[in-house]
């Protein structure tokens, strides 16, 4: 396990390193970046570009959340793949790329298509589509039914309830690959070459070498499925991704997270508004309120018991471990899942200065260093022996 993770701690240090020019990677466009576009929540709208005309106004009474759409859509027939932003900016991409933003009209117009509840599409320049919406398609509950050539949409995301399972960072096992999966399915893969695009969730079977069972298969930016390749949760290795490509696979853990043999111990991440809605009771402990603090979450999955946190500071490293020294700045009998700990600190350096311990369940301590990859601003955890043991 330690040579494993010392594996994970270099792919950071390496992450950190590349960092250097202080420029994150972008993810593609199909992860979520926001087009500059109709706000939603209000009935003034925002300009949707920067030549300062005054995109239209929403109609009077108009629902102006989009997060029932937001995400990314796959033509039922034909090539197309439509991504939709909660703010109403989307983007089109089929026989040609339309980009630009919807606004929500319940009112009768002129035009073949202006009637009945509906999403008008509007270019980046504020022209309107001609003959051009979305609206859901009461023939086909949760399908979108796009008014110019006929045709509906379908959900990438799937009976899973999406990408949310596998959003964030994941480190290969075998030798140095870099998955960054976003929360709509957008991914980008750095190893050997770099992949760039859009997963579709899938239980039906093909006719490929790993064409069968749930997986995720990946399709690239001009929306080319990419042959004999996909990631699927391994049911062997609780909480790991297998990269299947060609005759081979590979397994990816998460480095925000610690494993035994029953698949997650562990993780820490960045809470969000989903955190703070799941957990309304926490452990708390300030450690830094500086101006380069930020909040993290130590997020159990089991009871931990003798939890601690740690400052630590390196001190040597040999082929087969890294040594730091330690100083207890907080304890807890136990951590549990049902409360867990939501930290203010900071991560100054470029060595991890924080990290938690506790005992497994033969009484053994366990000891990880929290860090922040330059390269993206995530989270990993990496094992770690202490200089002295308490």
């Amino acid at each position: 396990m330690k040579k494993r993770l010392l594996i994970a701690l270099a792919v950071c240090a390496a992450l950190i390193l590349s960092a250097c020019g202080g420029t994150a990677t972008n993810p593609p466009e199909k992860s979520g970046t926001e087009l500059a576009s109709v706000e939603a929540g209000g009935t003034d709208a925002a300009t949707a570009d920067d030549s300062g005309t005054d995109a239209p106004a929403l109609p009077d009474g108009a629902d102006a959340d989009f997060t029932p759409i937001a995400g990314v859509w796959i033509a039922d027939e034909g090539e197309g793949v439509l991504t939709i932003y909660d703010n109403g900016g989307f983007r089109l991409d089929g026989p040609e790329t339309l980009e630009g933003y919807l606004v929500y009209t319940e009112e009768d117009g002129e035009g073949l298509w202006d009637s009945g509840p509906r999403y008008e599409m509007y270019e980046e320049n504020n022209e309107r589509v001609p003959n051009s919406f979305l609206a859901f398609d009461e023939q086909n509950p949760g399908k979108l039914n796009y008014g110019v050539g006929g045709g509906t949409y379908s959900r990438a995301e799937a009976s899973d309830g999406g990408f949310a399972q596998i959003a964030g960072t994941w480190i290969s096992e075998e030798g140095i690959g870099i998955l960054t999966v976003y929360g709509n399915g957008g991914f980008l893969l750095d190893g050997d070459e770099t992949l760039e695009g859009y997963l579709v969730y899938t239980e039906e079977d093909g006719e490929g070498l790993w064409d069968s069972g749930p997986r995720y298969e990946l399709y690239l930016e001009n929306n080319e499925r990419v042959p004999n390749c996909c990631f699927a949760l391994d049911d062997a290795q609780p909480g790991k991704l297998v990269y299947a490509e060609g005759g081979g696979a590979i397994l990816y853990s998460r480095p925000d997270a610690v494993y035994d043999d029953s698949g997650i111990v562990l993780r820490v991440l960045r809470p969000d508004e989903s955190f703070f809605a799941a957990f309304a009771d926490v452990e708390t402990f300030i450690h830094d309120d500086g101006e380069y603090s930020t909040e993290i979450a130590v997020c159990p999955t089991r009871r931990l018991q003798n939890f601690k946190f740690l400052s630590i500071a390196w001190q040597e490293a040999n082929d087969d471990d890294v040594f730091f020294s330690i100083e207890e700045l907080y304890s807890l009998d136990a951590l549990t899942p049902e409360r867990p700990l939501l930290l203010q600190t900071s991560f100054p350096g470029d060595m991890p200065s924080i990290g938690i311990s506790y005992t497994d369940a033969d009484g053994a301590p366990q000891y990880f260093a929290i860090g922040e990859s330059g390269y993206d601003g995530s989270l990993y955890l990496s094992e770690f022996t202490p200089n002295e043991t308490p």
